[in-house]
């Protein structure tokens, strides 16, 4: 869910404004289905409500009439306590007689929370959703090291010159470096 405002809102359950959709199409056996569907999404209501802090969501289905499948999903904002997750889902569901009875399937979102309920699939392979493990903290970056000098030298000679060399390509190195700053600040 994503919700946005231009005052704070974590943590502050709100159930308005409320949102209502559902199907022109009646249940066949409506009492039958109507017990089905709030059986099914009172289960939900405790599994999102128990929900940690980063997830307060449940998905399941339950065979109602003719065998045929009902599909449920709950979720509400992770910000919200159990409670108040409970609280928001179960006005949902209270209101589902008085908008939606025995329809096969229903949508109430509020800023809060949201349920659905629907007699088609309203989620693909898994039904539950897992949330991925914690990432780690990250670890302390390891401090830099300039890279040091290697030569290589192959006669007592060479070496005499290998060290010399390095020290004047330092030299020549920092007074460039040096030339290159003086010039870039002239020109700006």
């Amino acid at each position: 869910m994503l919700r946005h405002s231009d005052r704070k809102i974590l943590g502050l359950m709100e159930t308005g404004p409320a949102y209502f959709a559902w199907s022109s199409i009646n249940a066949t056996q409506a009492e039958e289905f109507n017990k089905v569907v709030k059986d099914l999404l009172d289960g939900l209501r405790s599994k999102a409500a128990s929900g940690d802090s980063r997830t307060k969501y449940a998905t399941a289905n339950a065979t109602g009439p003719d065998n045929k499948f009902i599909y449920g999903l709950v979720q509400c904002t992770p910000d919200l306590s159990g409670p108040d997750c409970d609280n928001c889902l179960l006005q949902s569901i209270n209101e589902v007689p008085n908008c939606c009875h025995s329809k096969i399937g229903t949508r109430i979102v509020r800023p809060s929370c949201n349920l659905r309920y629907e007699t088609s699939s309203l989620f693909y392979g898994a039904q539950t959703y897992i949330p991925p493990a914690p990432t780690p903290s990250p670890s302390p970056s390891p401090s830099f090291s300039p890279p040091s000098m290697v030569t290589t030298n192959t006669s007592a000679e060479d070496n005499h010159d290998a060290s010399g060399s390095t020290y004047a390509d330092t030299v020549s190195s920092i007074l460039l470096l040096c030339c290159f700053v003086v010039s870039f600040s002239v020109f700006i």
